[in-house]
């Protein structure tokens, strides 16, 4: 679905110069995106290079992925360094994905050792980012043993093409999380993994979101959902493992959708709706979004969400100013944002809120290079 008028083409303009490299970058930001990024170094990220959701006293995998992306955007090459380090340690399985859960009260062992692929997928665009912004060979040898271990150990056959599922233990029963999927990275896979199909998953998943929206009664991209072998979206049923709701998975779906366009320009889907529409109706109807919708678009919960403003808000600069604007004067204005930055239990909503900043204004398209930066499949050593 295309949204029509000026500001749309007004909109689209500014994307493409976005993912042509070109900065938006206000010189108001900079300074704020890093005092965000030390504040939350001192308060989440340990001296070893755990980061730590301190109330729920857990390092995940996603958790260092988040950290690894904003260290190498911020060129802080010393957190970058220390937060691979004990993911490598600590996390790293044989098969050279990561295990999504350690606590301290294991005594230093994973949790749970079962993968989390958005987590994997964002550590290996981090590695290669990070191995030309540092010099580091090392890094992009890590990420190619990585990118290809994601197609092997957690990608489902779907047609004559393969998907990501959710992690190595989704695979028998094909479940996958479309907030998961991210064509931003996936020209950059590619380079690295040039026999992976990385640019078929990268269609197929455009494919499957739209098929999900396309299914009687859905507004809402749901959390988790099942793939058949043929290509057909299955909703999970009320009262799965996983949920079937649209909530703080499924919300980062348009960040990532936005990351591509910026990115990647006249390739990528930038006119995509993913529901957008739909989400823009109950955020003008009820003055604010929830936490929690059923995918036909009822409330599941009275209170909101600033993770789910950030990760919308490189989206709504384009398709809703008005609300972006609100937005900026509001709950992600600088006073609020630092209130927030001033607490220690705020893990999430300090990672969402930044990165919905950084790549509404600019600042992560002005720091990533474009695939073309990187060689063709270098040697997978270890090292």
């Amino acid at each position: 679905m295309r949204v029509g008028g000026h500001v749309w083409i007004v909109g689209l303009l500014l994307l493409l110069q976005a993912g042509l490299g070109e900065a938006r970058q206000s010189p108001a930001q900079r300074p704020l995106l890093d005092t965000l990024w030390q504040q939350y170094r001192q308060t989440y990220i340990t001296r070893d290079g755990r980061v730590v959701d301190r109330r729920l006293d857990r390092v995940t995998s996603e958790g260092q992925s988040y950290g690894l992306l904003r260290a190498v955007w911020m060129a802080d090459a010393d957190a970058f360094a220390k937060i691979y380090h004990w993911t490598e340690t600590h996390l790293r399985r044989p098969d050279g994905l990561y295990g999504w859960l350690w606590q301290p009260a294991r005594q230093g062992r994973l949790r749970d050792a079962n993968t989390a692929t958005d987590a994997d997928q964002d550590i290996a665009l981090a590695l290669i980012l990070a191995s030309r912004r540092f010099d580091e060979p090392a890094y992009l040898r890590r990420a190619t043993l990585l990118v290809k271990a994601i197609r092997r150990h957690a990608g489902i056959a779907v047609g004559t093409d393969w998907f990501i599922s959710a992690g190595n233990w989704a695979r028998s029963e094909r479940i996958v999380n479309l907030s998961y999927f991210s064509p931003a990275a996936y020209p950059y896979f590619q380079r690295l993994d040039p026999d992976g199909g990385w640019d078929a998953v990268r269609r197929l998943g455009f494919r499957l979101v739209d098929r999900t929206l396309a299914l009687p009664g859905v507004r809402l991209l749901p959390d988790f959902c099942r793939v058949t072998p043929q290509g057909a979206i299955r909703l999970l049923p009320d009262g799965a493992r996983h949920s079937n709701a649209f909530s703080f998975d499924a919300m980062r779906y348009y960040w990532r959708l936005a990351l591509d366009c910026r990115l990647h320009g006249p390739g990528a889907m930038c006119d995509q709706d993913a529901g957008f529409q739909a989400l823009l109706k109950l955020f003008r109807r009820d003055g604010g979004l929830f936490q929690a919708y059923t995918i036909a678009g009822r409330p599941m919960s009275g209170h909101t969400s600033v993770s789910f403003y950030g990760a919308l808000l490189p989206l709504l600069e384009i398709r809703s100013p008005a609300l972006a604007a609100q937005l900026r004067s509001g709950p992600l204005s600088r006073p609020q944002l630092q209130k927030i930055a001033d607490q220690a239990d705020r893990y999430y909503d300090l990672n969402w809120t930044w990165l919905g900043l950084a790549l509404s204004d600019g600042w992560i398209a002005s720091q990533t290079p474009a695939p073309s930066a990187f060689p063709i499949h270098p040697a997978a050593k270890t090292h």
